[in-house]
């Protein structure tokens, strides 16, 4: 009997552990199309329990966050924070150069890979090393480089974008296209944890929201009644007199003013020889 309750536990377990990793985080059409990229390719396998759960943290600080700033601060953070770490990413000095062969092997991959993350970044580069390849420059630009003067600033600039392009093209064969994600996956990963950070600070420097009259809380607006309204009479000259007079006792003269104090509040403990030396003013 007790074989048959640990054996129940043990499948009751593992019933609700696979349950727990098919979980999926969504985003929804509010945030950028990069943001749902990244959430898409970290998900792409299920993720164990623990990981899932800490995705999860994660990404309910920065929805948090996002319900606090406009839409138009929030896609400028995501956007700039996605591009530049995938921009800065390469981080080798080797001078590498894609050809016809690795835009093929790209062409190919995108088609077969099921990670949406992937998917999007093989075309993303293959569009882009076809249009830099294009371009009228191109051709002085392979010219420069096999003879080994890139001095012109446009031959510069085509360079840097070869070398970018190219870091990322050659780690990508047909043979291993999952090694890639092994790279990417970390830096989905930062991109998240930076949008959470930036997204933090900027909620800390942004003014609060000016609330409209209809979304206020403890205070409200209303038309002005002739009920409620409250008038006040400005006192006349004469009711002033009036009053002044009435305070004045009887038989005294009104006439006769006080005499000034005596207390000199200019005095002070400096000599008067120095307070005339200062000059005037």
């Amino acid at each position: 009997m007790s074989k048959i309750i640990l054996l129940f536990l043990l499948f009751f377990s593992l019933g609700i552990s696979a349950k727990e990793n098919t979980l999926v985080l969504t985003s929804t059409k509010n945030l950028p199309v990069e943001f749902q990229l990244i959430l898409q390719g970290l998900q792409s396998s299920p993720l164990p329990s623990e990981e899932f759960q800490t995705l999860k943290k994660l990404i309910d600080k920065i929805g948090s966050s996002t319900k606090k700033l406009p839409k138009e601060e929030i896609f400028f953070i995501v956007k700039s924070i996605f591009y530049k770490t995938l921009l800065l990413a390469p981080t080798s000095t080797q001078k590498v150069f894609f050809d016809n062969s690795h835009l093929k092997s790209l062409a190919k991959l995108s088609q077969v890979t099921t990670n949406p993350f992937l998917k999007w970044f093989f075309k993303a580069l293959q569009k882009d090393a076809l249009l830099l390849s294009s371009s009228p420059v191109y051709r002085d630009y392979l010219v420069a480089r096999n003879a080994g003067k890139i001095d012109k600033p446009e031959l510069k600039r085509i360079d840097r974008k070869v070398q970018l392009l190219s870091w990322w093209i050659l780690k990508i064969t047909p043979e291993t296209p999952d090694l890639l994600l092994k790279t990417i996956h970390p830096l989905m990963q930062f991109i998240l944890n930076k949008i959470d950070i930036s997204l933090s600070l900027l909620i800390t420097v942004t003014p609060p929201k000016v609330e409209t009259p209809n979304s206020l809380t403890f205070f409200i607006q209303e038309e002005a009644t002739t009920d409620k309204q409250i008038t006040v009479s400005s006192p006349t000259v004469d009711d002033i007199i009036d009053s002044v007079d009435s305070k004045v006792p009887l038989g005294s003269n009104p006439e006769t003013l006080p005499l000034p104090s005596t207390e000199d509040w200019l005095q002070s403990d400096e000599p008067q020889s120095e307070l005339d030396s200062a000059g005037d003013f």
